[in-house]
């Protein structure tokens, strides 16, 4: 890895937990250049190795058939081939792009993106699996995005913004100065994940959750003793559609309520 102000050393490592195994754990640490060696930069090129927008980018070799899927649940895109996934968890949206729908949406929202957009998702992971029977996780939650071949087709970029999240909260009631109430620490120059190997996907998957954790079935009650029902309006208009549901012996396991936290108004409308 190089700048405008010198270059750095790093070590990028594979380690195999045993001979049996289809996952290899990766590591990647890059060594900024100790400030009493690193040369002033020009000034129109300056680059601080501790700056917030600082990155670490490696690349991922593609075939040239070999489509990308997942980094998190896609509503829009299933194959993701030739585009920029950022990874960061956000509304879903409504509309998400398609038009003139979005654009209505968007009316009144002028503080954030309510429509959304074909990559906006609740659930972003830096996971991915391709045709090919391939996958690796980037175990890391700060702010990346993935090329899947648009700046280079026979490849994937993965870039990591390592400088989001250095800065810490001071405990300082005595002063109210926003200058005064973060400080910032050295940012963290590794980047660690899992390379999984496998015959279907299927395989990829039991890699994946034996690493981050594997869901635990359904509750009994879930399953077995009713329809979990989706409502909204407050107490009173629950308990009326329940009567009515009982009146007609149908089976009720629960009721999701969106509106639980109680009513919201915004520049939308009632939520």
């Amino acid at each position: 890895m190089t700048s405008t102000a010198a270059a750095a050393n790093y070590t990028f490592t594979l380690k195999v937990n045993n001979a049996t195994s289809d996952i290899i754990q990766f590591s990647a640490k890059v060594q900024p250049p100790s400030p009493d060696t690193t040369e002033a930069p020009p000034p129109a090129a300056a680059y601080h190795w501790n700056d917030p927008g600082c990155r670490l980018s490696f690349s991922y070799a593609l075939n040239s058939n070999e489509e990308v899927y997942g980094v998190g649940e896609q509503y829009t895109v299933h194959g993701l081939r030739h585009r920029v996934v950022p990874v960061v968890t956000t509304e879903q949206g409504v509309g998400r792009g398609l038009q003139p729908v979005s654009t209505f949406v968007d009316v009144g929202s002028k503080l954030h993106n309510a429509a959304g957009n074909w990559h906006t998702t609740y659930t972003s992971i830096p996971h991915f699996l391709t045709s090919d029977i391939r996958s690796m996780y980037i175990n890391d939650t700060r702010y990346m995005e993935l090329d899947i071949g648009v700046d280079d087709s026979t490849k994937m970029n993965i870039t990591v913004i390592v400088g989001i999240g250095t800065s810490q909260n001071k405990n300082n009631n005595n002063n109210n100065n926003n200058n005064n109430m973060t400080t910032t620490a050295p940012i963290d120059w590794t980047l660690s994940g899992y390379i999984y190997h496998g015959q279907e996907p299927k395989d990829l998957i039991q890699q994946h959750t034996s690493i981050v954790g594997r869901m635990s079935p359904v509750a009994e009650w879930v399953s077995n003793t009713g329809i979990v029902v989706g409502w909204e309006g407050g107490t009173k208009k629950v308990l009326e559609l329940h009567a009515q549901l009982m009146a007609a012996n149908i089976s009720v396991a629960g009721y999701w309520l969106q509106d639980w936290s109680g009513l919201r108004i915004d520049p939308f409308g009632k939520r």
